[in-house]
This record gives C-alpha cells, structure tokens and sequence, in this order.
C-alpha cells in the first residue's frame, strides 16, 4: 500500500493495498486473452492486540474500476474512517462509522469527471469536522492543472467538512494541512509560505505566520503545540526549521550544504529528529 493512518492511542490502523486482478477479454463470445492491468485498490483494517497488530477486515469497492481509499484517514478515537472514491473521474469523500465500519454513507457532493484530485483527508481531534484538500498542484509557470476546461479555479485549496452536515466551507488555498493536538489551530502551506487559521471562527480568517526565504513543506507541530517544525527547501539543499509562537522567531537546527528533512517531535517537545541526505 501507498498510505496508512492510526488512531491516537494506536488502537486501529488502517492502510491502503492494491490488488491486480486478472479479467477475460471477449469479443463475440471469443476470449481474447488476460487482462490484468485493473489494479483493485482496498482499504485493510487492522486492530491492536497487546503489543501487535492483527488484520480485522477490508473494506472494498462497489465495483473493480474504482480507484478506492487511495487517500484514507482514521478519526483520534478510531471509530470513524474515511476515504477518497473516485469513480469514473468522480472523486468523493466516503465516511464509515459503526460496530466493524458498516454504515457507510458519502460525505462530499462533487459531481462528474472533473479532473480534481482530493487529497490530505484528516480529522480534527474531536472527529466532528474532516479537513481535506480539493485542486492540482501548479506547473512550473505557476498554472494549475485543469483537464476539465473549467471555467474555475483549480488551483489546491484546504476545506472544512462537518462528518455530520453535508456542507463544506473553503478555510485558504493552500496545501499540506496540519491540526494542533489541541484542533484549534491548522497550519499549512500557501506559495510556499507557512500560514495558520483558527477552526474555531464562524468564518475562517487565514493569516501568514512568518516568512523566510526558499520554499517550506513537511509541517509539523510539536506535542505541546507551542512550536512548529517544517522543512524549508533552498533548492540544492534544504534545513529544519522551528517556529517558536512564544517568542515569534524562527531557528534553523544545524544548517549546512545537505538536504535536511522529515522532521520529528520527541515526546516531550523538547527534541527534533529528522533525516540529513
């Protein structure tokens, strides 16, 4: 599989696994030969038992074509997932809930071949609200991708979507979301730049946060949420850098010439493990 996710406590994980089936081709009552190029993509379910994990089920797709859970997400408390269907073109957001995921039921309403991915699906802490990200990333003068011809936007944007209500609200344009432990904030990527927004406003008011030079990605906060970890990019190399909220500054741990990334919070917030290549 390509994503996984688990549960706070690490009480369920689920993963993503892709199967190639070998089907008939016919013509005229005639088989023609194999075809196994349909990969069928399924969600895997898998629960804690002492110290290892032990598969629990799959949920699977309604039908072979479907590109299934190639996004998925699992709720804190681990009694909720979702996922990204694309069927035919159209990509929608599935949630299950219930005793062994039973009821599930479609949370987003997009409507036919689109050519927009749907990306990043996450919960906030309290598994009221899955944060997700809808558009195509840019090519190199700065065009989103648009296959459609639609006369919109199709530029990355962040949504907030109720896993009760049917309604979405767009938070920024902007990719890469991440939620405070506590779900009070979300950080994320616009232009390069590290930008936050409160989910608790009626109406989102995005705000950049800083702004250093070169390109800024692998955001990530730290247990007590009182900083941010992020990688920034200089092109041939890269450092890791912590934004501090307290003091409202940006350090670099240990820069040099190589890449640097991938950074990681200690428990405690008080270290930063990341990679050097």
């Amino acid at each position: 599989g390509s994503d996984f996710d688990v549960s706070s406590k690490g009480e369920v994980l689920i993963a993503n696994s892709v199967y190639t089936s070998v089907y008939e081709i016919e013509s005229g009552g005639v088989t023609l030969g194999l075809d196994s190029s349909i990969a069928n993509r399924k969600v895997v379910v898998y629960r804690l038992n002492g110290t290892n994990y032990e598969y629990s089920q799959i949920l699977e797709p309604f039908n072979q074509t479907e590109d299934y859970g190639s996004t998925i997400a699992v709720s804190e408390d681990g009694k909720k997932i979702a996922w990204v269907d694309n069927i035919a073109g159209e990509r929608n957001i599935f949630i299950a809930t219930g005793e062994q995921f039973s009821s599930v039921r479609q949370l987003t309403t997009y409507v036919g071949d689109q050519g927009i991915s749907v990306s990043n699906l996450k919960f906030t802490p309290d598994g009221c609200k899955l944060i997700y990200v809808r558009g195509n990333t840019k090519n190199k003068l700065g065009e989103a991708a648009n296959p459609g011809l639609l006369q919109e936007d199709t530029e990355q944007a962040i949504f907030s979507q109720s896993v009760n209500k049917v309604n979405k609200i767009k938070i920024s344009k902007g990719s890469q979301p991440n939620i405070s432990h506590d779900g009070s904030t979300i950080a994320f990527v616009n232009e390069g730049q590290i930008w936050t927004a409160s989910l608790s406003d009626s109406i989102y008011q995005p705000k950049q946060l800083f702004k250093v030079r070169g390109s800024q990605f692998d955001v990530n906060w730290s247990p007590n949420d009182d900083y941010l970890a992020f990688t920034s990019s200089r092109g041939d190399h890269s450092y890791i850098g912590v934004y501090s909220f307290k003091n409202k500054k940006v350090v670099f741990m240990d820069p040099s010439v190589d890449r640097d990334f991938s950074p990681e919070w200690s428990p405690n917030s008080k270290k930063v493990a990341f990679i050097r290549r």
